[in-house]
């Protein structure tokens, strides 16, 4: 593989351009193609980086480029990751992976039958913050993990910038799917599987748009015996996350909320550690970044994978159900059966 992974940005929205910053930021990554359904706005980006303008059919037959970045609206996930898979890219489809639990499904089995990458994407695992509270946690500072409880949302002023959030058959879902599945990410990511919804409330305390909760709590059971509660806000001034770990010997906190970035932690009875990244450079999709051309150029899957985010995406429906019907399994033997696939077709570095 060449020193430099080539990408193309398919979207140029906040986050595609959030995307393009990292690229153009990275000695090991390098921008070939642009595209937009604006024409304007991809022959923008094209003269300030030097990138082509393309078409997504011209795209498709281009072949000099590793791996395709999807930054649209979420209802376009699916098929532009299919028809890219189809043409044997390896792709990065931001989250959520898609606006159903059939739709994300067929995403993952078609990348497992193609052995094409099909990355997830996931700043909130790169916070200095959530980070160090990973490193610790993998230390065992907390010992048994006993509880995750955490919230993560906006005031939902987006919502008003972007038709298209208000849209159910575009974005799939409110809140839980909007900003939540970064809370589901993480809590599968630090400690395991979701294998129930114990119980979840949908709410519209503000924001009026119909099937689209502002305003989700949802309680999980985890595969170790763990309880997590989650809960969602299109309604939270304070923007973006917090959440805590409590175990038997010792808890850790993160804090990213009000433009902050700060970790507490101890062990029970002990001294309390407080650690504030604040000043520190807003690096979350630069390191993403490079931890993808890291694993993607020794031939591992990058995380999150495929797998991972048809889970989300799984964890999450299932919680809109529970909503309705009470407790609902999140976790059955199809989940087993597509992790099996996933593991005969990749291999993804441990934590």
């Amino acid at each position: 593989m060449p020193d430099r992974v080539r990408f193309a940005v398919i979207g140029i929205g906040d986050f595609g351009r959030r995307r393009i910053k990292s690229i153009m930021r990275c000695d090991q990554a390098e921008l070939a193609y642009v595209v937009d359904v604006d024409e304007g706005k991809a022959e923008e980006v094209s003269s300030a980086t030097g990138a082509e303008a393309l078409s997504f059919e011209e795209l498709l037959r281009r072949p000099d480029f590793d791996v395709a970045i999807i930054a649209v609206p979420n209802k376009w996930h699916e098929p532009l990751s299919l028809r890219l898979l189809e043409a044997g890219k390896d792709v990065w489809c931001e989250k959520p992976m898609s606006v159903d639990v059939p739709s994300a499904r067929r995403m993952l089995e078609e990348a497992v039958r193609r052995r094409r990458v099909l990355k997830v994407g996931s700043n909130a695992r790169y916070f200095p913050n959530v980070l160090k509270a990973a490193e610790l946690l993998r230390s065992g500072l907390v010992g048994k993990p006993l509880l995750f409880r955490g919230w993560v949302g906006n005031d939902g002023s987006h919502l008003t910038r972007k038709e298209w959030y208000t849209r159910k058959e575009i974005i799939g879902g409110g809140t839980l799917l909007d900003n939540g599945i970064h809370l589901v990410d993480l809590i599968r990511h630090l400690l395991g599987e979701i294998t129930i919804c114990y119980s979840c409330a949908c709410l519209n305390l503000r924001w009026q748009f119909d099937g689209l909760e502002d305003n989700c709590v949802a309680i999980y059971g985890l595969e170790g015996g763990q309880m997590a509660t989650v809960h969602a806000s299109w309604t939270e001034r304070p923007g973006y996350m917090y959440f805590e770990v409590q175990g038997d010997e010792g808890y850790v906190q993160v804090d990213s909320r009000w433009s902050k970035a700060l970790l507490t932690y101890g062990k029970k009875d002990g001294e309390v550690a407080r650690e504030d990244y604040t000043d520190h450079p807003k690096m979350s999709y630069d390191l993403e970044l490079e931890d993808f051309i890291r694993d993607y150029k020794r031939g591992l899957h990058p995380r999150p994978t495929s797998y991972d985010g048809y889970r989300a995406v799984k964890i999450v429906f299932s919680s809109y159900l529970a909503a309705s019907s009470g407790p609902v399994r999140t976790f059955g033997r199809e989940d087993e059966e597509l992790r099996a696939l996933f593991q005969k077709a990749f291999e993804v570095r441990g934590p």
